[in-house]
């Protein structure tokens, strides 16, 4: 089952040496992508997604990045012969909303909370923590979620109870947040430009 995997991963997570270096990515390209700005938010995530992959690779699991392919699944972690599908989202702050999908127009029907994993990125600490519709079944819908034309979010006052009351204590891992140097912000469209014309150039 996922929830068993994902409580395995948390654990290599918090015991690997590989787990600050990652975090300490995951920070610094916060910094220089702030995603406050609306150009960066897809890009912020997208790096998270892809450190978070690669960390469970070296933590010893085959783990392949498919959020650029599908809607709702971010990494698939292979374990011998079976595929354990993970959503990952990560917030800055404890107590903020999780989009957990966007769309246009009407309305779509809720359906079955993927196994998700969630990071929130604090200053002084790093949560990861693993969800899924098991956690949430004898919930009204409306305590969990905000649901509007755009998008389906997990309500951030939920989250907070969630993580720091309900879930099992093996469900939830704190690490202490990498120190990370003053960083110059950087346009990532400037950046995108730069690196097409350079290509154009060879």
């Amino acid at each position: 089952m996922s929830s068993n995997l994902a409580i395995r991963l948390l654990e290599a997570i918090r015991t690997s040496t590989e787990t600050q270096n990652a975090l300490r990515h995951i920070y610094a390209i916060r910094k220089v992508f702030p995603p406050k700005k609306n150009i960066n938010k897809f890009i912020v995530g997208g790096a998270v997604e892809e450190s978070l992959s690669r960390l469970i690779c070296k933590c010893g699991w085959e783990c392949q990045n498919v959020s650029s392919t599908e809607s709702v699944i971010d990494i698939v972690v292979k374990e011998g012969d079976a595929s354990f599908p993970f959503s990952l989202k990560s917030i800055q702050k404890l107590g903020s909303a999780v989009i957990l999908e966007n769309y246009r127009g009407q309305q779509h029907a809720i359906g079955d909370l993927a196994p998700t994993i969630l990071v929130v990125l604090e200053d002084d600490v790093a949560t990861f923590a693993y969800v899924d519709q098991s956690t949430i079944a004898d919930i009204p819908h409306e305590t969990v979620y905000a649901h509007s034309d755009s998008n389906l979010s997990m309500r951030g006052g939920f989250v907070r109870k969630l993580v720091t009351s309900n879930l099992q204590r093996d469900m939830v891992v704190e690490i202490q947040a990498p120190s990370v140097p003053d960083l110059p912000e950087r346009d990532i469209s400037v950046l995108a430009l730069d690196c097409v014309e350079a290509m154009l150039r060879v």
